[in-house]
Formats: structure tokens, C-alpha cells, sequence
């Protein structure tokens, strides 16, 4: 957290299970921040269902993306939630 907010992003992409944590955690964390809350948060995440979306988005996270995503299609999602057009 100390390096976003040092250097902020327009978005951050993360896997839902981390080696020393959350995902979610850490969305519930960044969104909660005042100085980070327009970064925009996309989750990867293996399983998908109703009940993790609800929960992804009651985080404040823009949304749960399959981690069987291809490459293009997940540059198209990071663009449109970073509000990039490049």
C-alpha cells in the first residue's frame, strides 16, 4: 500500500488467492484508502459464481475476470476500468 501510494496506478489486476493473503483482502484495503479509491481493482479469480461477484463488487472492486481469460480480451478489460484508450 505505502507503494501505490507513492507511485499511484490506474489500476491493479490481482489473482484472488495470494501466497500471504487475500485478494480480496487487499481490494477491501486499497478501496478503502481515500488517496487509492479511483485506482480501479479487477480480480482474477479460477471459480466464478453470483456470491463471489456480489462480494468482488461490495469490496470495491470493478469486477471478477476468469483466470482462463485470453490476453487480448483481459488488455480490453484493463483498459476500460483504467480508463485508458490507447
Amino acid at each position: 500500500l505505502r507503494i501505490l501510494s507513492a507511485e499511484p496506478a490506474r489500476g491493479i489486476l490481482c489473482q484472488r488467492t495470494l501466497g500471504d493473503g487475500a485478494g480480496l483482502d487487499l481490494c477491501r484495503h486499497i478501496c478503502a484508502n481515500p488517496a487509492l479509491a479511483k485506482v480501479a481493482f479487477v480480480l482474477l479469480a479460477s471459480q466464478e459464481s453470483p456470491e463471489l461477484h456480489a462480494e468482488v463488487l461490495a469490496a470495491g472492486a470493478q469486477a471478477v475476470v476468469p483466470r482462463s481469460v485470453g490476453a487480448s480480451q483481459l488488455e480490453r478489460i484493463l483498459r476500460n476500468f483504467a480508463g485508458g484508450t490507447q
